[in-house]
């Protein structure tokens, strides 16, 4: 197996909740990966875009005086913007990994990654099992039973919270421009994982993609009913958009990222079956919701606002 150096770029956007947690499983992470491939290189890229917490002094404190190879760098507010940045400011032209600041990572997470995409040549992008915790109220037993691999469908697309790219280019987002301003459409993309999806299946077809089921990565779904909401909203609004954008993408979605509706028959028991059927039903809800938003924008009636609302409740783990 060839080896490859790695960086690993982490957009940062007032973490400050979480950032000493998920510092200290970030350094035990990379730690475990160079004890069994002594010979690779690792730096770490910080990007704050935007914050107005106390993020910037917890990474000073506590990242940049580990004994990793880190760099702070700074630019405007917004994830990809955060990633543009990162890729200008890189070293290594090898493997490329990102990782959001409000999740936990299990101690051989990077390592599983790593040894994943370097050992497959089919392979140009592979992410985290994302694992979810929390209390236990209702709304985060109801979240549970999506992302609980035993009752979904394999995703067959990436998610941004952990994933690993063969080729940072992937990522240099065409800006292009659409005249089309009630969806802000001259930003381009504004959620990462999205794209880059559509793109990677788009270039190397569907089985560049992989999760990593020994790759565990821990985040906090929302905890109350508003910050499902717009988390949700998020990513209807990003897929309106992207067909403004990438007509040309379109199909991807349908084809190979739509997910079987029939899952309700898999489940158990009852309560399991109960906790299915609520989650549809909020996400219909939401949908419709959205639905008529977007009606309204289409309309000019309203104007496109808050595409990324931060979802407080999901920051402390």
């Amino acid at each position: 197996m060839a080896l490859h150096n790695l960086t690993l770029g982490i957009p940062v956007r007032n973490e400050s909740l979480n950032l000493k947690q998920f510092i200290n499983s970030l350094n035990i992470s990379v730690d475990y990966l160079q004890n069994i491939y002594k010979d690779i290189k690792i730096e770490i890229i910080v990007c704050i875009n935007g914050s107005t917490d106390n993020s910037e002094n917890i990474i000073k404190n506590e990242i940049i005086a580990s004994h990793l190879d880190v760099h702070l760098i700074f630019s405007s507010e917004g994830k990809l913007n955060a990633i543009d940045a990162i890729l200008n400011s890189k070293k290594y032209n090898d493997l490329i990994g990102f990782i959001d600041a409000d999740t936990l990572l299990e101690v051989s997470a990077i390592y599983e990654l790593y040894a994943e995409i370097v050992d497959n040549k089919n392979l140009f992008a592979v992410y985290s099992n994302m694992t979810p915790r929390g209390n236990d109220s209702f709304i985060y037993r109801i979240q549970k039973s999506h992302y609980d691999s035993r009752f979904s469908n394999t995703r067959g697309y990436i998610h941004g919270r952990f994933y690993i790219l063969k080729n940072a280019d992937l990522l240099k987002v065409e800006r292009i421009k659409r005249n089309n301003k009630k969806w802000i459409l001259e930003y381009g993309p504004l959620v990462d994982d999205i794209y880059l999806s559509r793109v990677i299946v788009a270039t190397y077809g569907v089985g560049a993609i992989k999760e990593v089921e020994k790759s565990i990565i821990y985040f906090k779904p929302p905890q109350n009913l508003i910050d499902f909401f717009f988390g949700y909203r998020r990513i209807i609004i990003e897929l309106k958009r992207l067909s403004f954008l990438y007509p040309e993408h379109n199909f991807i979605q349908k084809k190979y990222f739509s997910k079987n509706r029939y899952g309700f028959k898999k489940y158990k028991n009852y309560e399991q079956k109960f906790l299915y059927l609520i989650y549809q039903i909020i996400v219909h809800f939401i949908k419709l919701i959205v639905g008529l938003e977007i009606l309204l924008i289409n309309f000019k009636i309203i104007k496109l606002k808050h595409v990324w609302k931060t979802t407080h409740s999901t920051k402390v783990i």
